[in-house]
């Protein structure tokens, strides 16, 4: 399942309450983000990981070391599809990045993409590849694995959005609705008893009426289908689910490392991206 992984419950640096309610409420989908976070977030990263995502070479092996963590299975896939000299840079960079903490995983994302941006045609499409492969060579996508590949194709490729002829309104699609926000409320670390509450507090704002999805329904095969979906509503629709997405996120005005990074690939997906992260 894409479940938040762990119980991590840190609030995230830039990451506040009232600044998730102030973007989302006075309208996202800004064409560009901000790629510059919070002073204090880039300093945490390591100078080393700063220079390799300054370079679009480099750049690429940093988000392969991102997304694979320590994977065994995506270890020996990268050994046998990138050069002796990519694969030796990877390894150091996994090193630092093992080391790194998990709230810093965004900040690193905004900050290499720019860079990847600089890749040709060609060249974005074998990352992409790559990086897909590198998700599915365990056989099961995880959530970090889910939000970075999510944040990133919307940096690389999200200029091109879909021509939808027919847009969808949102009562047609309650399962879907249902089913991005009982994923969201389980990023909260709660309890079942409370993550029903902050469920039913979103669903109620968009005047829906359904039982919390299993967390068996959260699987990113499940969740991104959805997406497509609540993707096809008009943006005013959009908008107002996104709303419900925050009302779940800051019931208690803790947004923790899982919710933010929820929140930033379920805007990203559905093309109201959510620049939650502020120059200083």
């Amino acid at each position: 399942p894409a479940q938040a992984g762990g119980t991590e419950t840190q609030q995230v640096s830039g990451f506040s309450s009232t600044r998730v309610s102030k973007v989302v409420k006075e309208g996202s989908g800004a064409t560009e983000l901000p790629v510059v976070p919070a002073r204090a977030l880039i300093e945490s990263i390591d100078l080393e990981i700063i220079a390799a995502i300054s370079d679009p070479w480099s750049a690429r092996l940093v988000i392969y070391a991102l997304v694979a963590r320590g994977n065994s299975t995506s270890h020996t896939y990268l050994a046998k599809h990138i050069s002796l000299a990519e694969f030796t840079e990877y390894t150091a960079l996994q090193v630092l990045l093992e080391n790194s903490q998990t709230k810093l995983r965004l900040p690193i994302i905004d900050l290499a993409a720019p860079v990847l941006r600089q890749l040709s045609k060609e060249q974005k499409i074998e990352f992409d590849r790559t990086l897909i492969a590198i998700t599915k060579s365990d056989g099961v996508v995880d959530f970090t694995e889910w939000v970075t590949v999510v944040v990133l194709r919307k940096h690389l490729f999200g200029g091109k959005k879909e021509i939808i002829k027919k847009k969808v309104p949102i009562a047609a699609i309650q399962k879907e609705v249902s089913l991005v926000l009982g994923f969201i409320t389980r990023c909260g670390g709660l309890q079942d008893d409370q993550n029903t509450d902050v469920y039913t507090k979103g669903m109620r704002f968009l005047s829906m009426s359904r039982d919390i999805p299993s967390e068996d329904n959260c699987t990113a095969k499940i969740i991104t289908q959805a997406l497509r979906k609540i993707q096809c509503m008009r943006y005013s629709d959009r908008q107002r689910f996104m709303e419900a997405c925050q009302i779940c996120v800051t019931h208690d005005g803790v947004i923790t490392e899982s919710e933010s990074e929820a929140i930033r690939a379920i805007g990203d997906s559905i093309h109201c991206p959510i620049p939650l992260f502020q120059k200083e």
